[in-house]
């Protein structure tokens, strides 16, 4: 019994190591890819993986007044002004909710 106890440590040490490694891999990979995009110098980058979404995140270059939207492995390169709406969501509640007002 004492043996199963101890190989089963060193696996879930093992898949510790593994899942940590992946993901500093991927946070490698994305901020590669900012770096290639034109005119975009990357402030303040957060990304976000789960299993189910993939990864997802935002970064944010405030000299340029732009921001490139992170979703697997695509990049999307938008000027703040094309942005209408943002919304922060912690813990499954609205922290803050900024919107653009258009009058027609």
């Amino acid at each position: 019994m004492e043996w199963f106890i101890i190989i089963a440590l060193f696996g879930l040490a093992i898949a510790g190591f593994v899942m940590v490694a992946d993901q500093n891999s991927s946070k490698d990979a994305v901020a590669a890819k900012l770096t290639q995009v034109s005119g975009f110098s990357p402030e303040r980058t957060l990304v976000k993986a789960s299993m189910t979404h993939g990864r997802r995140g935002i970064s944010l270059d405030s000299k340029s007044k732009t921001a490139c939207l992170i979703v697997q492995d695509e990049i999307v390169h938008v000027p703040f002004s094309d942005i209408l709406e943002s919304e922060v969501i912690v813990d499954g509640t609205t922290v803050t909710k900024e919107g653009v007002r258009i009058f027609v």
